[in-house]
């Protein structure tokens, strides 16, 4: 547990490394089509964690094992935690830049497709890719409460029932 702990700590800030090192190879944006997310049928609990409120869909669950304080929080599948995953961060004001680079570096690596979405009134801006032929995987962000928030998912589409309901229901605490 503690060695993947650490293999997703080097992945992540070699990930954040490599975004800011692609923040000056341009501007992350333009006209892109909106993508129709599914209907929303998903349940579960409204859970606070932090600055964060969110819809915790029946069969996830918050996992603190990447907990990083009060505004991130990572919801899991209760059988699949470490392949099944939405991990939430409120981006800090002057940082948009850097979501924006990792954003592109990850459509330029996996050859992802420009995704946005609506969702809970907010306009969710990103990527999708396929991790594998059979792993749907994004990474958007949008602005809610008037905060920056970056969400991605491993194993959940963009426009699932389930990234619906949690984007949807996001909420940040000033």
């Amino acid at each position: 547990m503690k060695r993947l702990l650490l293999y997703k700590t080097a992945v992540l800030l070699t990930a954040l490394a490599f975004s800011a090192l692609l923040a000056a190879c341009g501007s992350f944006g333009g006209d892109k089509p909106k993508a129709t997310p599914a209907p929303s049928a998903i349940t579960g609990s409204e859970i606070t964690h932090g600055k964060i409120t969110v819809l915790v869909p029946d069969g996830m669950e918050i996992q603190s094992a990447y907990d990083v304080g009060e505004t991130s929080v990572c919801i899991v599948n209760k059988t699949e935690p470490a392949l099944k995953q939405f991990f939430i961060t409120v981006v800090e004001p002057g940082e948009e830049g850097s979501i924006e680079a990792e954003i592109k570096s990850y459509k330029q690596y996996y050859k992802g497709e420009d995704s946005v979405v609506e969702a809970g009134g907010a306009i969710w801006t990103g990527v999708s890719y396929k991790l594998t032929d059979s792993v749907d995987c994004f990474r958007v962000y949008g602005i809610v409460d008037s905060r920056t928030v970056y969400v991605y998912s491993v194993s959940y589409a963009v426009n699932s029932a389930e990234a619906n309901a949690i984007l949807g229901s996001l909420r940040i605490a000033k």
